[in-house]
């Protein structure tokens, strides 16, 4: 147990499509090494804020679809008090051909099942971060900003967060998105019939000030010993009994069985309090058959533990099953015909 003051920011790109009221988000899986950190007053310069404060305008390619939005920075960690309110900055990016507008808003992020598939939409008492978030539009802090931007632009976006004098220990979970304007992307519409916007996010992993517990377990490991197809996969799943997010990381390592090296892996994946997250390292270019070396490597956060295992990985496919089973049904029906052809030969010498 610890006490902390640190709310971290890993903002993740995420790439969404929305047609009429539906939307779709796709997160890139992967790790959370590239975050950095800053002092207490500290301010992240985004990639591209000197763009944005001179107002240049890259060229964009002429490949590039129409309504093309982008957020940077990847991540921000800063140090968060009670009753204090803080200001970051992003920026915001238009690497389309077409000219729009977008707005900026934040929902609660949470996840719906040991897959993490997100939930952009359910309230807890972990996503309150959601409500503290606003933006600056002018000289106004506004919840819900619209901002126009031209192809090949970078703009500066300011917004605080207002952190209550009453903050609840433990993680907070939000996601701050731009969303383009659906009307904007007239070539999409004149493709398709339907119009789509498009928006990206960064996700906020908070640490409020308060008592701080981080609780991991391990609940399910497994390497397979033997395949008839497929790839390798090593999986695991691990437990946030917490009340805070933690940092998982995870190693695998495949050899031939004469000891060369044939494929790794290292990642690492955070876990919200109160879920289980499971976690595959799978080896893509999995051969046809043989026989493999694998060591599947789990990390806890701080002492909590390590789980490493080395086993032996045999993949043998259907197909060679059955021709094994015939190879040697058809010795065993020879071994027998000529055990019998001895025996009778052997009558007939004795007659």
């Amino acid at each position: 147990m610890k006490k902390a003051t640190i709310l971290k920011i890993t903002a993740g790109i995420l790439a969404l499509g929305i047609a009429g009221l539906s939307a779709t988000t796709v997160f890139a899986e992967g790790d959370n090494s590239n975050t950095t950190t800053t002092t207490a007053d500290s301010k992240v310069k985004p990639e591209g804020a000197d763009d944005a404060v001179s107002g240049k305008i890259q060229e964009v390619s002429p490949d590039a679809p129409p309504i093309l939005v982008q957020i940077s920075p990847v991540s921000n960690q800063v140090i968060l008090e009670a009753g204090k309110t803080k200001e970051y900055t992003m920026t915001v990016k238009n690497s389309g051909t077409s000219d729009f507008t977008y707005q900026l808003y934040t929902t609660p992020y949470s996840v719906s099942d040991e897959n993490y598939n997100v939930d952009f939409s359910t309230e807890t008492a972990r996503t309150q971060v959601s409500r503290w978030i606003k933006f600056y539009e002018g000289d106004k802090l506004v919840e819900r900003p619209t901002f126009s931007i031209k192809s090949g632009e970078t703009q500066l976006i300011k917004y605080v967060i207002q952190i209550p004098e009453d903050i609840p220990a433990g993680g907070q979970y939000a996601t701050i998105f731009a969303e383009t304007d659906a009307s904007d992307d007239k070539a999409a519409s004149n493709i398709s019939g339907i119009r789509t916007a498009s928006r990206v996010g960064l996700i906020i992993y908070g640490r409020t000030n308060g008592e701080t517990i981080e609780d991991a377990s391990i609940t399910d490991y497994n390497i397979p010993s033997f395949l008839t197809s497929g790839n390798i996969i090593a999986t695991s799943k691990v437990k946030n009994s917490g009340n805070t997010d933690f940092e998982v990381t995870y190693s695998i390592k495949i050899k031939s069985i004469l000891g060369a090296d044939l494929y790794s892996k290292d990642a690492s994946y955070n876990v919200l309090p109160d879920t289980e997250r499971r976690v595959n390292l799978e080896w893509s270019e999995t051969p046809f058959m043989g026989m493999f070396k694998v060591t599947y490597r789990v990390t806890l956060p701080g002492d909590q533990g390590t789980r490493e295992e080395e086993r032996l990985v045999i993949k043998y496919p259907v197909i060679m099953i059955i021709l094994t089973i015939l190879v040697l049904t058809g010795l065993i029906i020879g071994i027998i015909m000529v055990v019998r052809k001895r025996k009778e030969r052997k009558a007939r010498l004795a007659v």
